[in-house]
């Protein structure tokens, strides 16, 4: 007995020390340890739960202080033990999911500028090419209007023919005659 009234002597500083006044007076309500067990644990979770634990207990005609900690002694689970977490874990995967397709985006759109940047060269170089390709084809058409034979230049190129292909008889004819007056000489 002797062991029983100093903890609660020891207990009864401990919560003096610890608790408000508002615990203090909600401690003074004739409850069961079940309720109470309920309200130590309500303590322990965050105040804005409550919504959720009212809301998810609605069927249920016991008090909403159950909800707090599993329904009915482990035979259910509060709606806050769910949605909390689950509202957690959703807001990280959209901060993941927002971040990294900001890096995408940004992946993407350097991609782009450089594309466009080897699009603007190829366009650059195939207007020099074809710039190059004008001159010489422009040089080309003087160049045969240049060599173009002129009417004159193929009547003495007809006569210089014409001459060779004389010379080219007589030079025959002697070459002939030479042969003949060394076989019978």
């Amino acid at each position: 007995m002797k062991g029983q009234v100093r903890n609660s002597g020891r207990r009864r500083i401990y919560l003096w020390l610890t608790t408000s006044t508002r615990d203090r007076r909600n401690r003074t309500d004739d409850v069961g340890t079940h309720l109470q067990a309920a309200r130590r644990e309500r303590n322990k979770v965050h105040r804005v739960n409550d919504l959720f634990h009212a809301s998810g207990m609605w069927h249920h005609p016991r008090d909403t202080l159950e909800g707090i900690i599993l329904q009915g002694m482990g035979r259910g689970l509060a709606w806050s033990f769910v949605i909390v977490p689950a509202c957690f874990v959703l807001t990280f995967i959209v901060c993941i999911t927002s971040y990294r397709g900001g890096d995408r985006r940004a992946r993407q759109q350097h991609a782009q500028e450089e594309w466009q940047h080897h699009l603007l060269e190829a366009v650059q170089k195939r207007a020099a090419a074809e710039k190059e390709l004008q001159s010489v084809c422009n040089h080309a058409m003087e160049a045969k209007s240049v060599l173009r034979p002129i009417p004159e230049e193929q009547r003495w190129a007809a006569q210089l023919e014409a001459n060779m292909a004389f010379i080219n008889e007589k030079l025959q004819s002697r070459l002939g005659d030479g042969e003949s007056r060394r076989e019978g000489g």
